[in-house]
């Protein structure tokens, strides 16, 4: 390894709160990162959707970025490194290394944000992100084109936040075939089917929901499922290749269930979850997320809050349980740094 220091030039692209989050663990261990990896990071971009742009081809200054989110919020047209140039513009002059796409979710489609990503990957860039749109629309060509030009596109923080479910499956079960998998995806629902469980009302535990933060002000794709089935579409593109988009996905939510059906469950000493599956019949992918009813000594009967759990199913190594409890932001920024730290071995091992 040279004893000069290699430069990795980030861009951002979003920068809410997981975003935030990850900036502040990357703060925290830069001088870690140096000693173990001999580099130094700069953050040559930030674009946002409603907060204004930034570029810096010397580095914008993160500690000041941060502050000022937390204390004022949009960027005003005074601040330092604030540009009129857009997504599009900065993509193209190709002055960054790695891109950290975390843009909101479009369930229509995953665009704009499968754009950035091949515009990113065609260049030869590193690419990391949370969003699970690119990964249920475009995964198998997301990851050819990554393959093609040797680069990185790395994705962990898309299903259960900072917990290793990919990394797991490509570093630790090697020569395992995932045969399929079993979950609780949906940290929203599975919060407001405890609710019901305890005698609430849907309107009553949605308001309890939104009052403590499990519940956004829309939770329309929540309760119906569809957050759930990009997940599912995540897993099993790219832990079977099944090559399917969510339409591909049977999704029933949550909406039409009332407080009685849980407690009728109960009594037969079951529980209802809104379960995602993905399975291969005679070789072909189906996925789907429904409300199961299942003992109550099953693994999922036991997950609780806003614990997420996966069971995967493979050839060689039987069942396997990835529990996650009560992840908060500091998870979500922790798995897109985890990613960062992967990517940096890898080039070390390059060097």
């Amino acid at each position: 390894m040279s004893n000069t220091p290699t430069n990795i030039r980030i861009a951002m692209i979003g920068f809410g709160n997981a975003a935030q989050a990850f900036c502040k663990i990357l703060l925290d261990h830069e001088s870690r990162l140096y000693r173990e990896f001999n580099i130094n990071y700069q953050i040559a971009w930030i674009t946002t959707g409603r907060s204004g742009n930034l570029v810096n081809p010397l580095g914008i200054n993160l500690r000041e970025v941060l502050h000022w989110r937390q204390t004022v919020g949009p960027f005003t047209p005074n601040y330092p490194d604030l540009t009129e140039e857009t997504t599009e513009d900065l993509l193209a002059q190709g002055n960054y290394d790695v891109l950290i796409e975390l843009s909101p979710l479009n369930i229509a489609d995953g665009q704009p944000a499968i754009t950035y990503m091949e515009t990113a990957l065609n260049q030869a860039k590193h690419v990391i992100t949370a969003n699970k749109g690119p990964l249920a629309f475009a995964a198998s060509r997301l990851q050819q084109l990554a393959r093609a030009h040797h680069v990185q596109f790395l994705f962990e923080t898309t299903v259960m936040d900072g917990t290793p479910v990919f990394n797991l499956v490509k570093d630790t079960l090697p020569h395992c075939r995932i045969l399929g998998f079993t979950g609780i995806l949906n940290t929203t629902t599975h919060f407001l089917l405890e609710a019901l469980a305890q005698g609430r009302s849907f309107e009553e535990a949605l308001e309890d929901g939104k009052r403590v933060g499990f519940v956004e002000a829309d939770p329309a794709h929540d309760i119906e499922g569809y957050d759930a089935a990009f997940k599912t579409t995540v897993l099993m593109n790219t832990l079977m290749d099944a090559n399917i988009t969510p339409v591909d996905v049977i999704t029933n939510g949550i909406n039409n269930l009332q407080p009685a059906d849980l407690q009728a469950a109960y009594k037969r000493h079951h529980t209802l979850k809104l379960i995602c599956q993905g399975t291969l019949v005679n070789g072909h992918p189906e996925g789907s997320v429904r409300l199961q009813e299942i003992p109550l000594n099953h693994p999922l009967a036991t997950v609780n809050g806003t614990s997420a759990a996966l069971i995967i199913e493979t050839d060689l190594m039987g069942s396997l349980t990835i529990i996650e409890n009560d992840p908060e932001i500091k998870q979500t920024g922790y798995g897109i740094y985890s990613d960062f730290y992967r990517l940096l071995k890898v080039l070390a091992v390059r060097r």
